[in-house]
């Protein structure tokens, strides 16, 4: 598994992913991938997939022994990335690259995909795409803990070396959605338990039998993870969620009064400087 220090590094590169560059620092430098960056011929692709892409692949970098798996750069000839063309793009590529990491970017490159395949073990081996989001100016911890796990240092060799095989499979493992999604409820409940000791509510707002707010702190959480989501969707402003243009709106707010501000929660954690889940 990576050390602490490394996943710090591999967090701020994704916070800074704005270009070809920063990828190439990311793989070759930070995860001990060897260099390539030669383009991959599209010959005989279908005009369509052919014309998803604002360039040729890019065959980023090699690792294992004899370099056979590949990370294979993509850019998308599209403001955002569909998974159609995604998907296209990727059936083309494992004829020829069968143990791989495919990145996409969309042509402004400000939104990232990192993507996985696996096969299922059923008989007709079906392909399971799973991806890791990267935008910058997101929250992007979960993202660098899994994408440092592919660390090639972090991967023991056989008698026979490092295989395609053994870095596939870490592969698979670091894009597990199970695993992911329980880090998600354990870091959601450490919220939860931080949030309890320092969030304050009216005092009219009913408490529970041991003084805490509990299933007032319970719907906070549930209203802010609902705000993020449709935020993500474009739907409201990302403004709720930027902490100097949210204590510009909240100007002049005295908890102690019921001054209500139209398009503004009624409710607002305490922040507590230097403290919180994860510090």
């Amino acid at each position: 598994m990576p050390e602490p220090g490394q996943k710090k590094t591999v967090l701020q590169v994704l916070k800074s992913l704005r270009g070809l560059d920063d990828l190439k620092q990311l793989f070759w430098t930070e995860l001990n991938y060897e260099r390539e960056n030669t383009s991959l011929s599209d010959r005989g692709w279908p005009d369509a997939t052919r014309d998803a892409l604002a360039g040729p692949p890019l065959l980023l970098a090699s690792g294992g022994t004899g370099g056979d798996f590949h990370v294979i750069y993509n850019r998308l000839k599209s403001e955002d990335l569909p998974r159609s063309l995604e998907r296209q793009v990727v059936n083309q590529l494992l004829k020829e690259h069968p143990y791989a990491l495919l990145v996409f970017s969309n042509e402004p490159r400000t939104c990232w995909h990192f993507l996985n395949v696996k096969y299922d073990n059923d008989i007709n081996k079906r392909r399971i795409f799973r991806r890791i989001t990267v935008r910058p100016g997101d929250g992007l911890r979960t993202a660098a803990v899994r994408i440092a796990m592919l660390d090639l240092e972090s991967i023991g060799p056989d008698l026979f070396g490092l295989s395609p095989l053994a870095i596939q499979a870490r592969h698979d493992e670091a894009f597990d959605v199970e695993k992911v999604t329980k880090d998600f409820y354990k870091e959601l409940a450490n919220w939860y338990f931080w949030a309890l000791k320092y969030v304050r509510f009216p005092k009219y707002t009913p408490k529970e039998a041991d003084g805490h707010d509990h299933i007032a702190v319970i719907r906070m959480i549930t209203r802010l993870i609902f705000c993020w989501f449709v935020k993500e969707k474009g739907l409201i402003s990302g403004e709720l969620f930027d902490q100097r243009r949210l204590d510009e709106l909240l100007d002049g707010f005295a908890p102690e009064k019921d001054t209500r501000k139209e398009s503004v929660p009624q409710w607002r954690p305490v922040r507590v400087p230097g403290q919180g889940p994860g510090r």
